[in-house]
């Protein structure tokens, strides 16, 4: 072989070499942004959950102000999500996010052993825990089956492999967990924040009806003025949880889309994702209110 057909071959062989690296950096970072995307619905649950209660425990005080009650009980106050609650949806969707890291890491050959054994714990610990149980019986029955799969899968070196197999019960579990925070204010966490708005408002309108009878003007304008800022909120939590609601359906998605290596796909989701947050985040800002 000639020095130069020689030089041409090591081109050739560098060039294959970085090619193919390149497909495996893509390959994986395909995979890891579905742990970013968990993420992501995450960050939103945080929001959406902090404001909601932040906004139950304002319509209690309400009520219980309106009611001349004398006696004080934190049992008057309730959250619509009370610790332990909160706390099962930060391990849901932990749980959702490692699971995605997991996979990812399958795709890394220095960390592929670690990452497969990283899996069947993951597995085993969804199985004998309590993983979404405290939230409704879907999410629970979706975190064991996902589990079981999991289980199954642990020889599996493919992390595509194991996600096809798993993309119908991770999309079915999804779906349970975006039903318990509800598509309108007739379900789940929806109807629960427009219940609490209902009792706030009602006291409100109670108050202007007093105030008309009076002939108060003053009082009057004072009371419309705070009932439409009430509206503008309940509109605005509403609109929190209803983004959730979708992001969650969303992250099926985003699964799907990982586990079909469409990096585009993957992309959109996660910006849609990513500017529902930030509407979320200005709409409590400029109502104000926390989160």
């Amino acid at each position: 072989m000639t020095r130069l057909a020689a030089a041409r071959l090591s081109l050739l062989l560098a060039f294959a070499l970085g090619l193919s690296g390149c497909v495996h950096a893509v390959a994986q970072g395909d995979l890891s942004r579905f742990a970013e995307a968990a993420g992501k619905v995450h960050d939103q649950a945080d929001v959406a959950f902090a404001r909601a209660n932040a906004i139950s425990r304002q319509a209690a005080i309400d009520v219980f102000v309106a009611s001349r009650r004398v006696g004080l009980s934190d049992r008057a106050f309730p959250p619509v999500l009370d610790a332990d609650t909160i706390a099962a949806w930060d391990a849901a969707l932990s749980d959702l996010e490692r699971y995605g890291s997991l996979l990812a890491e399958l795709t890394d050959a220095g960390r592929g052993a670690r990452a497969g054994l990283g899996v069947t714990t993951l597995g085993h610990e969804l199985q004998s825990g309590q993983a979404g149980a405290d939230l409704t019986p879907g999410i629970g029955a979706g975190f064991a089956a996902l589990a079981g799969i999991l289980v199954d899968s642990s020889a599996q070196s493919s992390a595509k492999a194991v996600m096809r197999r798993a993309d119908p019960e991770v999309r079915r579990l999804l779906v349970a967990m975006a039903k318990a925070v509800g598509s309108d204010r007739t379900e789940g966490l929806q109807g629960t924040v427009w219940s609490n708005w209902t009792a706030s408002l009602n006291g409100t309108r109670v108050a202007y009806a007093v105030a008309a009878e009076k002939g108060d003007e003053a009082r009057q304008r004072s009371l419309i003025a705070d009932y439409l800022g009430g509206v503008d909120k309940r509109s605005a939590d509403l609109r929190a949880l209803s983004a959730l609601h979708v992001s969650l359906l969303a992250l099926a998605d985003a699964h799907a889309a990982a586990a079909a290596g469409s990096a585009p796909t993957q992309a959109a989701i996660i910006a849609g994702m990513e500017r529902r947050l930030g509407d979320t985040r200005r709409d409590i800002k400029t109502l104000g209110g926390g989160a």
